[in-house]
Protein backbone atom coordinates (compact mmCIF):
# COMPACT_ATOMS: atom_id res chain seq x y z
CA UNK A 1 0.00 0.00 0.00
CA UNK A 2 2.76 2.06 0.45
CA UNK A 3 4.08 2.02 -2.51
CA UNK A 4 0.87 2.30 -4.25
CA UNK A 5 0.60 5.97 -2.37
CA UNK A 6 3.75 6.85 -3.25
CA UNK A 7 3.91 6.30 -6.76
CA UNK A 8 0.59 8.15 -6.96
CA UNK A 9 1.89 11.07 -5.32
CA UNK A 10 5.30 10.89 -7.90
CA UNK A 11 3.15 10.68 -10.92
CA UNK A 12 0.31 13.15 -9.97
CA UNK A 13 2.00 15.32 -7.46
CA UNK A 14 -1.41 15.01 -4.89
CA UNK A 15 -1.72 12.39 -1.74
CA UNK A 16 -4.45 9.72 -2.92
CA UNK A 17 -6.25 9.89 0.56
CA UNK A 18 -7.19 13.08 -0.05
CA UNK A 19 -7.81 13.01 -3.51
CA UNK A 20 -10.54 9.49 -2.40
CA UNK A 21 -11.94 11.11 0.26
CA UNK A 22 -12.75 14.19 -2.17
CA UNK A 23 -14.10 10.88 -4.55
CA UNK A 24 -15.81 9.18 -2.30
CA UNK A 25 -18.27 8.70 0.54
CA UNK A 26 -19.98 6.35 2.73
CA UNK A 27 -18.62 2.89 3.93
CA UNK A 28 -16.78 2.92 0.74
CA UNK A 29 -14.63 5.83 1.49
CA UNK A 30 -14.15 4.54 5.38
CA UNK A 31 -13.16 1.26 3.52
CA UNK A 32 -10.43 2.36 1.25
CA UNK A 33 -9.24 4.97 4.20
CA UNK A 34 -8.56 2.11 6.44
CA UNK A 35 -7.21 0.08 3.28
CA UNK A 36 -4.87 3.18 3.05
CA UNK A 37 -3.76 3.18 6.75
CA UNK A 38 -3.04 -0.79 6.42
CA UNK A 39 0.18 -2.08 7.38
CA UNK A 40 1.36 -4.01 4.69
CA UNK A 41 0.91 -8.35 5.85
CA UNK A 42 4.44 -10.42 4.97
CA UNK A 43 3.68 -12.81 1.54
CA UNK A 44 2.99 -16.42 2.65
CA UNK A 45 2.84 -18.68 -0.12
CA UNK A 46 0.54 -21.01 2.04
CA UNK A 47 -1.98 -18.52 3.08
CA UNK A 48 -2.00 -16.31 0.04
CA UNK A 49 -3.45 -18.83 -2.31
CA UNK A 50 -5.59 -18.43 -5.46
CA UNK A 51 -8.56 -19.83 -3.59
CA UNK A 52 -8.29 -17.60 -0.70
CA UNK A 53 -8.02 -14.49 -2.87
CA UNK A 54 -11.38 -15.97 -4.42
CA UNK A 55 -12.44 -16.57 -1.17
CA UNK A 56 -11.67 -13.31 -0.35
CA UNK A 57 -13.38 -11.73 -3.54
CA UNK A 58 -16.42 -13.64 -2.63
CA UNK A 59 -16.48 -12.17 1.20
CA UNK A 60 -16.73 -8.56 -0.20
CA UNK A 61 -18.72 -8.93 -2.97
CA UNK A 62 -21.49 -10.29 -0.49
CA UNK A 63 -21.36 -7.71 2.49
CA UNK A 64 -21.59 -5.09 -0.22
CA UNK A 65 -25.09 -6.91 -1.67
CA UNK A 66 -26.54 -5.95 1.66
Amino acid sequence: MQVLKKTYFKMYEKDLAIVLKGELSGDFERLMFYCLQAAEEEFNEEYHTEEKAEEDANAFYKAGQG
